[in-house]
């Protein structure tokens, strides 16, 4: 009995194009050919399928990495977020503290305004021998006056970085003032 085995033309361009038939007369030589066959036909798809499968896996990479720098977009945008409502805050926190400043300088200067007009009223119905020593307080005060507005000046422009040494300024200055203030009263 001849066993004849076709191979389709659809292996033909693995065959080089040319259609055969074989006539086989042995078993082990029909399965050898069932096999060549089939690793022929898989050696044919194979180049599609490995592009097929380089292409997917290029997919999930691109996929993998625009997942990636989106994660990282994400994260540097939060992180950002998180800086400038943390210099929000500092930024408040320093507005307040030099508005408490100015209104604690505005607060002095007008005790010492106030102070300043006691002293002169009181300097017009003094006897000679204190007159003196009223004007020598007027122009003690009058310095410690200007020096205060020369804080007040100062604070406006006081960035957070030399703040603290402005406030210590401004503080001592202040402190110097209330000293001053302090003996004088009921004194005028």
């Amino acid at each position: 009995m001849r066993n004849t085995e076709y191979i389709g033309a659809w292996h033909a361009n693995c065959m080089g194009g040319r259609l055969r038939t074989k006539t086989m007369k042995n078993p082990i030589a029909i399965l050898g050919t069932l096999a060549i066959g089939l690793a022929l036909t898989t050696a044919c798809d194979s180049p599609e399928k490995a592009q097929k499968t380089a292409d997917l896996a290029r997919q999930e990479a691109d996929d993998k990495a625009a997942k990636t720098q989106r994660e990282t977009d994400q994260a540097r945008m939060q992180a950002e977020g998180n800086v400038e409502q943390k210099q929000a805050q500092a930024n408040l926190i320093l507005a307040n503290e030099k508005n408490d400043c100015r209104a604690k300088i505005g607060s002095l200067l007008t005790d010492v305004d106030k102070k300043m007009s006691d002293i002169r009223a009181a300097n017009t119905t003094a006897r000679a021998s204190a007159r003196p020593k009223n004007e020598e307080h007027l122009a003690n005060l009058a310095v410690k006056k200007e020096l205060l507005d020369a804080d007040l000046k100062q604070i406006e422009p006081a960035t957070a970085g030399d703040w603290n040494a402005v406030k210590g300024k401004v503080d001592k200055d202040a402190s110097d003032v209330r000293l001053m203030l302090v003996p004088l009263v009921g004194k005028t």
